[in-house]
C-alpha cells in the first residue's frame, strides 16, 4: 500500500478495491457495507474550508463507531453460536445420562422386588420350619418325661 495523502485518495482506492463491494450476505455485512457507504459520501462532501470540518469530523466518528460496533456484534454473535453448539451438546450428554439412570433403576428396582419375593419365602419357610420343630422338641420333652 502507496502513502496515503487524503481522505478522498482513501476513498478512491476504497472504492477500486472488489473485497469492500461484495454481496452482503449477513445483516452485519449489509451494515458495516452501508456504513462504509455513508463514510465515502461524507469524504466526498468533506469540507474544503475550516468552517466544515467539526461536521465532517462527526461524520467519520459516526461511521467508524458503526462499524466498531458491527465487528463487537459479529463477535457476541460468534460467542453465543459457540455457546448454543456446547449447550446441545451437554444436553444430548445428559440426555444419555438420564436414559442410563431409568434403565438402571428399574433393573435394580426388579432386583429389589424379587430380593423382597425370596425373603417372604424365607420367612415363611423359617415360621414352618421353627413350627415343626417346636412341635418336634414338645414331643422329645414328652418321651422324656414318659422314659423318667
Amino acid at each position: 500500500m502507496s502513502e496515503i495523502e487524503s481522505p478522498i485518495d482513501v476513498v478512491n482506492e476504497q472504492a477500486d478495491d472488489e473485497g469492500l463491494w461484495f454481496v452482503a450476505e449477513l445483516i452485519t455485512e449489509s451494515y458495516l457495507q452501508a456504513s462504509l457507504r455513508r463514510l465515502h459520501a461524507a469524504v466526498e462532501a468533506a469540507p474544503r474550508g475550516v468552517s466544515e470540518r467539526k461536521e465532517f469530523q462527526t461524520a467519520i466518528r459516526h461511521c467508524t463507531d458503526n462499524a466498531i460496533m458491527v465487528g463487537d456484534r459479529d463477535e457476541r454473535i460468534a460467542e453465543l453460536e459457540a455457546d448454543r453448539d456446547t449447550l446441545k451438546s451437554e444436553n444430548e450428554n445428559l440426555k444419555a445420562a438420564i436414559k442410563a439412570h431409568v434403565r438402571i433403576t428399574t433393573f435394580l428396582d426388579g432386583r429389589l422386588i424379587q430380593l423382597h419375593d425370596n425373603l417372604e419365602k424365607l420367612i415363611a419357610e423359617d415360621a414352618t420350619s421353627y413350627g415343626t420343630m417346636m412341635v418336634s422338641r414338645s414331643k422329645l420333652k414328652a418321651m422324656l418325661e414318659q422314659v423318667k
